[in-house]
């Protein structure tokens, strides 16, 4: 199984993931985060092989945008 980080700024969302995981018999190994971009101050840097964000960064200003990638790039491996 490949381990998952569902990250979120929303407890809601991650109490919905947690409670759909368990109904699913805990097939995926999902951990989750409540964090929020751009910043993901609980993400250690080079932590993570691969990023999706969906449906999120239309919701950032220009800027936040830039600092989202950037902090997207610090916590990839290298590789990832």
């Amino acid at each position: 199984r490949i381990p998952v980080i569902a990250l979120d700024m929303t407890e809601k969302h991650l109490e919905y993931i947690t409670k759909t995981n368990q109904k699913l018999g805990g097939e995926a190994h999902v951990s989750v985060v409540l964090d929020s971009l751009p910043l993901l101050e609980k993400v250690e840097n080079e932590s993570i092989s691969s990023i999706l964000c969906g449906e999120v960064i239309h919701f950032l200003s220009g800027e936040d945008i830039e600092k989202a990638f950037s902090r997207f790039y610090e916590v990839l491996v290298s590789d990832g």
